[in-house]
């Protein structure tokens, strides 16, 4: 009896994947050696740039970086645990500010959380504050650029601040946000005009007059800011009050005043 030849169609191949010097499963791309960086996107090698992805989003799955910063006033991140989707800070010394890798391996869309941190965190000139309840989004971008993705159209959000010095500008808190100011002087907060400082289109920010010297608002050339019925700009101490952008330039103070 004569042998039976087998032969497989070029459809029966492509059902198991052409063989190749790894098996049946075909060839298996290697992943690329060295370190990550914008090089694939810049010489249009789009294989190498999705494998540096998938790595990424890999590295991200693990969801949380627990980051203590340590003794110092300065720390660099991991590639790790700048790949993780929150970077939860704890630990540390002092102040300390902060530099994330950022390559194609790292970038994407990230939570900040200082709830559990004792001290500051800076990134790329944007300051964390210490024991801040919720979280912050921000984002990476593998050119080395990080941003804090803002509030928009007033939304509300789950932050606290505490605010402890004597002179602020609205711009200088987070749209959305509760802060509570506890010097025991007076606090002066200044609203400045949109072409100063721009202000989010139907922004909010929750005020509480926590010390003992109270605090005023007050409007900078330009700027108008509407009183609660009756009252005024002027917030003693346990006063709380919300302060709504209704136009460029004009606001609406609602709560409790003198």
């Amino acid at each position: 009896m004569s042998d039976i030849a087998i032969i497989e169609t070029p459809a029966a191949q492509g059902l198991r994947g052409v063989k190749g010097d790894k098996g049946d499963a075909g060839e298996v791309p290697p992943l690329p050696s060295g370190t990550p960086t914008n090089v694939a996107v810049a010489t249009n090698d789009q294989l190498t740039d999705a494998i540096w992805k998938l790595q990424g989003q890999t590295l991200a799955m693990r969801d949380l970086a627990a980051i203590n910063t340590g003794a110092g006033s300065t720390y660099t991140m991991t590639a790790e645990e700048s790949a993780a989707a929150a970077w939860f800070f704890f630990g540390g010394t002092s102040d300390c500010t902060v530099t994330p890798i950022c390559n194609n391996l790292t970038q994407g869309v990230k939570k900040i959380i200082t709830t559990y941190s004792a001290y500051d965190i800076t990134i790329s000139g944007n300051v964390f504050r210490a024991g801040s309840y919720g979280t912050f989004d921000a984002y990476t971008i593998y050119d080395g650029n990080f941003g804090v993705l803002d509030l928009a159209d007033g939304a509300a959000n789950s932050l606290v601040f505490e605010q402890d010095s004597t002179a602020y500008n609205l711009a200088d808190l987070r749209n959305g946000a509760y802060n509570y100011f506890s010097s025991g002087s007076a606090v002066t907060l200044t609203v400045q005009p949109n072409a100063t400082a721009a202000i989010p289109d139907k922004a909010e920010y929750q005020i509480e007059a926590r010390g003992a010297g109270g605090l005023t608002i007050v409007a900078d050339s330009g700027v108008t800011i509407i009183p609660p019925k009756g009252g005024s700009l002027i917030l003693a101490q346990g006063d709380f009050c919300t302060l709504k952008r209704t136009a460029e330039d004009e606001y609406k103070l609602i709560g409790t005043t003198t």
